[in-house]
């Protein structure tokens, strides 16, 4: 599935129409349907994508957001700014298909921005072997939010690491972060 998507991510936007970030998930919905031959059968499999994916004016320093169940953080003076996506994958969802939705965000100088997959969240681990889950997750992030961006990696490792123990690694773990600056 994942070199599916990037795939059809890399078509859409070096052929595509990609105006807005809900309608480049929505042409990555269409294309993954039709390729997995998925019609909304009860009996077929119900594979998908989930993504987080966001395009960026820097000319007026807005921020356009949609995600496939993966949210975006912003941290904005020390405060951290969750901005859902939609409840559904890229692909054929259980529930009715509709559009993805547009978040926009004007971003200042100095915030911070997050993509994520659910990996970090979703590792067990810890003295009684649980998954990490999103609130020690979201307070980790702003925890590490002052630091400098290679410092906050190396924190997220430690914890990771620590956290994981002897456990295996169940699934991916992508965190994308940066510092906003004004294109001046």
């Amino acid at each position: 599935m994942s070199i599916l998507g990037i795939t059809y991510l890399n078509e859409i936007l070096n052929y595509g129409n990609s105006q807005n970030a809900s309608s480049i998930l929505n042409q990555m919905r269409e294309k993954i349907m039709k390729a997995m031959k998925q019609t909304g059968d009860e009996d077929e499999q119900k594979d998908g994508i989930d993504i987080a994916l966001c395009i960026i004016n820097t000319e007026t320093n807005k921020l356009n957001f949609a995600g496939a169940f993966n949210p975006i953080y912003i941290i904005k003076k020390n405060r951290l700014i969750e901005i859902q996506g939609d409840k559904m994958p890229i692909g054929i969802a259980a529930d009715e298909e509709k559009s993805f939705t547009n978040h926009f965000y004007e971003l200042e100088e100095g915030d911070l921005v997050y993509l994520f997959t659910d990996g970090f969240v979703d590792q067990f681990g810890g003295s009684d072997g649980k998954k990490f889950k999103y609130q020690p997750f979201r307070s980790l992030i702003l925890k590490i939010s002052s630091l400098p961006i290679h410092s906050q990696k190396e924190k997220l490792i430690e914890t990771f690491t620590a956290w994981k123990g002897n456990l295996p690694q169940l699934d991916d773990v992508l965190m994308i972060g940066w510092r906003y600056h004004r294109n001046n």
